[in-house]
């Protein structure tokens, strides 16, 4: 990959058409295949960037998001075709989800105006049932339980095709059980500011309930038209003490209309405490 933008015409057997994002390790671009399987369908490759190759952090954190994709297998987790090595370069090639991120949509909408009821509720059964696929996952080679904690699950990872079936994507940091990948530095948070679990914040360890605080706070925001977690002219220390310790109203208190069962899954979900925090992705969806 050329280090001034410039976009490669082909990576391995997929002729590139453009670039979709270049993030802080990855370029990730638009792609069609050319090889004698599933050719002329349309991809995403995500590529490590090349001045990353010499790093094995980044190398085994790459590898990693593979190996998580390559547990998964359901209909609301972005699909991953491939991953290769190609002229030094490290490639993942996934399912192009022709849409856009919740976090577009949501910026779309007129100020006042949200996601009816219905579509926030079908939202949050997609990404619950995603979380719940990844939450059982099991090892492919040996076939124990292998759980892959996403631990980013926010507005931009959500994905809203055209034919709203909705997807969860960008496995970046996910925990994987087994796959050695989760060494950082020290003081380093993994995570989206405003969608993290407080365990999370504190440095503390995450297990799969930080997902399940997560999309449930992401349905909050869905039922409740705004976001939990405002960060304004605050501080990065004031946005964490909030993710910490959050002090934002239970859906109950805002949306006293609701089903009892939707109050009830969204205010288990919200469990400031990981320990309570005892219902699963499985039984939320």
């Amino acid at each position: 990959m050329e280090s001034d933008g410039s976009l490669p015409v082909r990576i391995g057997t997929y002729r590139v058409l453009s670039r979709i994002a270049t993030g802080g390790t990855s370029d990730v671009l638009l792609a069609q295949s050319e090889g004698p399987k599933a050719k002329g369908r349309t991809v995403v490759l995500k590529v490590l960037l090349q001045e990353f190759r010499e790093d094995e952090q980044f190398e085994r954190m790459f590898a990693a998001e593979a190996a998580a994709y390559a547990r998964l297998s359901h209909p609301a987790i972005v699909e991953l075709y491939d991953f290769f090595s190609d002229a030094e370069q490290l490639v993942m090639v996934l399912e192009y989800v022709d849409g856009m991120p919740l976090h577009k949509l949501r910026a779309l909408l007129k100020r006042g105006k949200f996601l009816d009821d219905a579509a926030a509720l079908f939202v949050g059964w997609r990404v619950f049932g995603a979380l719940s696929a990844a939450h059982n996952a099991h090892d492919p080679e040996t076939g124990a339980l292998a759980p892959v904690i996403h631990r980013d699950v926010n507005p931009s990872n959500v994905l809203l095709p055209w034919d709203g079936q909705v997807k969860i994507a960008d496995f970046g940091i996910a925990k994987v059980a087994g796959v050695d990948n989760d060494k950082t530095q020290a003081g380093f948070i993994k995570g989206t500011y405003g969608y993290m679990a407080p365990e999370q914040v504190r440095g503390e360890t995450v297990t799969d309930r930080a997902d399940v605080y997560a999309a449930s706070l992401l349905l909050w925001e869905l039922l409740v038209g705004r976001k939990a977690i405002l960060r304004g002219g605050a501080s990065d220390m004031d946005v964490l003490r909030s993710m910490a310790e959050p002090a934002f109203p239970s859906l109950g208190a805002l949306r006293p209309e609701l089903p009892l069962e939707v109050l009830d899954a969204v205010d288990r979900g919200l469990e400031k405490d990981p320990a309570k925090r005892t219902i699963t992705a499985a039984e939320v969806a």
